[in-house]
């Protein structure tokens, strides 16, 4: 590499979810031989395309080479790692507004045939992209996420009870966060929570999580008992949010990953968890699952996690160890390690 490594910074223009997160987490660690460039001014949107399609690729520099770590790039540098985090847009375009589906349907095979290399989070997500664009194993990567262990942890009382008062939260909750999209199966789970509520009497389920235009609409205005919609949380809330639950789930029908399981593991939260995607792959042994097409299995498992305090606490003794194994830092020397070779 003779001057380094650009970073495609688009993603610092949107609010921090799951992909902003691994991107800020690994652009944090790549040194001074990594120069990140973003736009000027909050680009969303075509704004945002048209800056990563025509302006980015004239800020690179000769020699230079680009990672862009959010599913997307300029189609026109070839000298350029993807990081891809999944393939639902392709898989279930039917969850994303037309606009976008149509444009990365576009986007997306075209970049893929024109980039050096592809990292992706899972298993799964290498599989698919395998399946589906014909590509041979040597050219993607699988390197799983991290979660900083210095900010996702067991909480204070002091803060657990500042998480409480600040969103008005009493006794015991179930927690799911996770943007407001299709593919979260809130339905479902809302589903779920109706016909078990009424024996968990003394029981909340709180959603934390934000619409987003590029998602198909979810209706929370629909009544439903005993459920608290935080809308978006700050990131710095999400560690006492996640200690104060009694416990975490994830009732998704697609992951690429899946971080706020670890998240949620690390902060000491028992985890219940869909069998979709990778989630199996991140979770292992140390969450407990349902099938979420299933509303019943749904209730029996959310019936088991809020009703038998010894499951929670042995969940929670595995969901520590579990977490303890992913490191942002192992993730961002194997992403430099990828980038090198792709250089060179």
């Amino acid at each position: 590499m003779n001057k380094g490594v650009v970073v495609n910074g688009r993603f610092q223009t949107r609010r921090v979810t799951g992909v902003e997160r691994y991107a800020q987490e690994v652009s944090n660690r790549l040194g001074s031989n990594a120069r990140l460039v973003r736009p000027g001014h909050l680009y969303s949107g075509i704004r945002g395309h048209f800056w990563e399609q025509f302006i980015l690729p004239r800020l690179i520099e000769p020699g230079e080479f680009l990672w862009s770590p959010a599913n997307t790039g300029p189609l026109n540098v070839s000298n350029q790692v993807l990081s891809l985090h999944d393939l639902s847009v392709i898989d279930h375009p039917e969850w994303f507004s037309q606009d976008y589906a149509l444009w990365h349907r576009f986007l997306l095979p075209r970049l893929i045939k024109s980039v050096k290399a592809i990292i992706t989070m899972s298993n799964f997500t290498k599989t698919r992209i395998m399946e589906y664009f014909g590509l041979h194993s040597e050219m993607i990567h699988c390197i799983p996420e991290g979660v900083d262990l210095l900010h996702f942890h067991s909480q204070s009382e002091a803060e657990i009870s500042r998480i409480r008062r600040r969103y008005d939260l009493h006794g015991d909750f179930l927690l799911l966060v996770a943007s407001l999209e299709p593919r979260k199966n809130i339905g479902r789970m809302l589903d779920a929570w109706k016909s078990i509520s009424s024996k968990l009497s003394d029981k909340t389920l709180v959603i934390a999580g934000g619409k987003y235009q590029v998602f198909k609409v979810i209706d929370t205005s629909l009544p439903a008992e005993k459920v608290r919609w935080l809308g978006y949380v700050d990131e710095n809330d999400l560690p006492g949010l996640y200690s104060a639950a009694q416990a975490y789930i994830l009732p998704s029908l697609y992951e690429g990953f899946g971080l706020s399981v670890l998240e949620a593991m690390a902060c000491g939260t028992p985890v219940i968890v869909a069998t979709s995607g990778a989630l199996q792959e991140v979770a292992a042994e140390s969450a407990l699952y349902f099938d979420p097409h299933r509303v019943d299995s749904i209730v029996q498992a959310i019936e088991s996690i809020l009703c038998d305090p010894t499951l929670r606490e042995e969940l929670k003794i595995r969901g520590l160890e579990r977490s303890s194994l992913f490191s942002w830092d192992r993730t961002a020397q194997e992403v430099w390690r990828v980038l090198e070779s792709s250089a060179a």
